[in-house]
Order: C-alpha cells, then sequence, then structure tokens
C-alpha cells in the first residue's frame, strides 16, 4: 500500500511540473517559438536600417528576375519578337500617314500652312538644244608630204580669188612651184631687211622656165612684216611700199599686175581703224580713206567692246577704195561680220573662241564669203551667203586636226582649207574639203 502511493505521487509531481512548463512555453506567440528563437528574430530586426533593406532586395530580385527570364529565352524567340515589334511599327507608321493625307484632302480651307511635298526626282534624257544656224561638215581630208628643204612660206597661187591650183614655197633663196605632179624649182635672192616673216605671192612663169637664170625681185610680189625697224614693206615686182600699221589682207590682182592691201590701227581700243592700198606694178599707188572699225547696230554701246582680231575682205581688189567686210573677234570670242561703207553688224556667231588665234584667212566662192579661224589644233569656220544673208557654221563651231610636223599657217585654195606643216626637211601639206547645208 505504501508503495503503491509513492508512485502516484511521484507521477502525479512530473505532470504538475509538465504542465507548468508547458504554462511558461505558451507566453508566446506560437508554440514552436522559443526564447532563443524569438530573441534571435529581434536581433536581426534591428541589425538592418528600415530604409535600406526593403530597396535592396526589391532591386535584387527584379534584376534577377529579369536575368533569369533573357536566360530561358531562346534567340530564335528574340529574333520573331524583335520582327513583330519592327512590323508593329511600321503598319502604325503607314495607318498614320493616311490619315494624314486624308485629313490634308477633306480639308479645303486655308490654313496659312505650307504644305510640305517630298518627291523622288527621276532621271531623264537632256533635250538637245536645236543649233541655231544651219551647219557644214568636213566631208574630205587629204595630206602630201614635199620634200623641199627650208620653208619659210607657202602660198596656193591666187588671182583674185581664183585659184589657179598650184602652191608656191619659199625658203633658203630657193622658189618652187608646186603642181598636182611636177615641181619647179628657181633661184631668188629677196631684200628682207632683218623681217621675221617674208611670203612670196606671185612670180612669173619665166622664172620657172629653162631659159631662166633665176628670178629677180622685179618678177615677183612678197609682203614682210615684223621688221626689226618698226616698218613693214611690200614689192610689188620691184616697187617698194611701206606702212607701219598691222596688215590684216593683202590679195594679188586679177592679171597680177598689182597687189591690194588692208592695213588696221588699235585694234584693241575704241580708236580701231582700217585702211585700204592699192601699188601696181607699175609704180601707181592708191591709199583710200581711213575708215572706223567701230559699228552703229551693235546690242552693246560699241565703245565698250574690245577686238582682239580683226581681218578684211575686199571684193574687187583691182580697183577697191575701201574694204568690203571685216570679221572681227571681240574679247568674249565672239565673231562679228561688220559691213565698213555702213558700219552695220551683218551677223554675230558666239563661237567662245579661247586661247590665241594664229591667223584669219578670208575668199569669195560661188557668191559665198568663207571665213576660217586658225589656233593651234582647231579652225573656226563659217559661210556667208552675200545675196541671202544666210549664215552657216561648222557643226559645233569648229573642226579639231593633228597632223605631223610643227604647224606655220593656212590659206583658203579655192573652197578648200590648206594648212602647212614643217616636217623632217620638207613640208607637209594638208587640205579639207566641205559640204555645207543647203538651206544657204
Amino acid at each position: 500500500l505504501i508503495f503503491r502511493k509513492m508512485s502516484r505521487g511521484r507521477h502525479e509531481s512530473v505532470g504538475e511540473q509538465t504542465a507548468k512548463s508547458r504554462d511558461m512555453d505558451h507566453r508566446f506567440p506560437s508554440a514552436e517559438v522559443d526564447s532563443n528563437q524569438f530573441l534571435k528574430i529581434v536581433s536581426w530586426q534591428e541589425s538592418v536600417p528600415d530604409q535600406q533593406s526593403p530597396t535592396q532586395t526589391s532591386s535584387v530580385d527584379i534584376t534577377g528576375t529579369v536575368r533569369s527570364w533573357y536566360r530561358r529565352l531562346s534567340q530564335r524567340t528574340l529574333f520573331i519578337g524583335l520582327l513583330v515589334l519592327l512590323t508593329a511599327l511600321f503598319i502604325i507608321a503607314i495607318v498614320i500617314t493616311l490619315v494624314v493625307v486624308f485629313a490634308l484632302k477633306g480639308d479645303h480651307h486655308d490654313h496659312g500652312f505650307t504644305a510640305v511635298v517630298f518627291t523622288i526626282p527621276t532621271t531623264s534624257s537632256p533635250t538637245p538644244t536645236p543649233f541655231p544656224f544651219p551647219v557644214g561638215y568636213v566631208v574630205g581630208t587629204s595630206s602630201r608630204y614635199v620634200p623641199l628643204g627650208s620653208v619659210s612660206s607657202l602660198e596656193p597661187v591666187t588671182r583674185a580669188f581664183a585659184f589657179r591650183n598650184q602652191l608656191l614655197s619659199y625658203g633658203n633663196g630657193s622658189l618652187h612651184l608646186i603642181n598636182n605632179n611636177t615641181i619647179l624649182e628657181a633661184t631668188v635672192l629677196l631684200n628682207t631687211s632683218n623681217c621675221s616673216s617674208c611670203t612670196i605671192m606671185a612670180a612669173d612663169d619665166y622664172c620657172f622656165s629653162t631659159a631662166s637664170n633665176g628670178c629677180r625681185q622685179a618678177q615677183v610680189i612678197y609682203c614682210c612684216t615684223n621688221c626689226s625697224y618698226g616698218t613693214n614693206f611690200c614689192r610689188v615686182k620691184g616697187v617698194l611700199y611701206e606702212f607701219s600699221d598691222q596688215l590684216v589682207e593683202a590679195r594679188v590682182y586679177s592679171g597680177a599686175t598689182g597687189l591690194q592691201l588692208t592695213t588696221a590701227s588699235q585694234i584693241s581700243t575704241p580708236s580701231c581703224a582700217v585702211q585700204t592700198h592699192r601699188i601696181g606694178a607699175d609704180g601707181s599707188a592708191f591709199s583710200g580713206s581711213i575708215q572706223s572699225c567701230r559699228t552703229t547696230t551693235l546690242q552693246n554701246n560699241s565703245s565698250q567692246v574690245k577686238y582682239a582680231y580683226l581681218s578684211s575682205t575686199t571684193f574687187n581688189p583691182d580697183s577697191a577704195v575701201s574694204a568690203d567686210i571685216l570679221t572681227m573677234i571681240d574679247a568674249d570670242g565672239g565673231v562679228q561680220l561688220t559691213q565698213v561703207s555702213t558700219s552695220a553688224v551683218l551677223t554675230y556667231l558666239p563661237m567662245q573662241i579661247k586661247n590665241d588665234v594664229l591667223s584669219i584667212a578670208s575668199t569669195v566662192q560661188d557668191g559665198h564669203l568663207l571665213v576660217a579661224i586658225l589656233q593651234q589644233s582647231r579652225f573656226y569656220l563659217l559661210r556667208y551667203t552675200l545675196s541671202t544673208k544666210c549664215v552657216s557654221v561648222l557643226d559645233n563651231y569648229y573642226q579639231t586636226f593633228l597632223f605631223s610636223g610643227e604647224l606655220r599657217n593656212f590659206a583658203w585654195a579655192g573652197d578648200s582649207l590648206m594648212l602647212w606643216y614643217v616636217d623632217r626637211g620638207g613640208v607637209n601639206i594638208v587640205q579639207f574639203q566641205f559640204k555645207w547645208d543647203g538651206r544657204c
């Protein structure tokens, strides 16, 4: 009996302690949180600042989430997504453009706005500007080399404007008459008076006969320019004629009995003037009145126009008292034909000639005035019909050329243009033939 009571008492004591312990543990909100854990939680919350902890945690979580999401995406998915986005933006742009266009079309009120229209330029072939003059063309060119030795002048044998199908050359005391198939030679001693340029234009036929012992000055017609003492001169079969002005034209009489000259002075100034002279082999001489180069029908004030080059054409060399037509090149490279007797401009051609002009040559053939202007590698050409005043020019105004030798000069041989070169101990002779528009 005693044993049983003691056992019951021990069990009750244990039970009471367990109950008390349970009551003490229930002071915390959860039965599973003891005092040690509670202290740790409180200590952790107090050690972290209230403002920094949520921000850092939130930033780290968002960045990690984005990186995780990006890594899970494949490249194909990204490409498809980007393509869809661009397509959507393009469609939106088209819709907005259409809305604006229809809105502008539907609004007929003027609000003071300026419409900006964007156009895409389209290339089209330019319409060629028609050439303002009937044109001529070079239809034939011939070249002939003649071994004549040293040559200082070469001229077509012409009486007035009639070409005799012969060429006359001079150099180092030798005179040559060149025909189609033969070359006749004679000796001649000229008094050149220290002039840099001398040209023989005519010689008696007797000079080249077998009975002749050579030519004398009384049998030739020649002119010398650029002389050392400043005076130019011509000798007409022994008759001397001197002048100081610039020689712009020289033509042998139709019977080779005299020479007609035109001289010019102060070409590039408002005082430009020309004068005609005739010298006969019999000793007779004539000098016409001095005539102004200025014109009365220029578009601009004639006193302001500056001429760079000048040449003249005299229709009747045997009896002329003045030149008939002046060919003038102004400072802009334009070519003007002027009638001397009336000072009227016959035509003006905007040829735009640049660089130096070596020579100007003119002739009259079948009622047409032909004027050629020579440069180092090209020549300009015009044809003026005297009866109708119609003007023709070369296509593009000029013709270029390139031949062997050193270019010396050119001249008209009938209606063909002859150029000559010094080449390999002789001369290279080139002739051009032309065809003109039938309208002039």
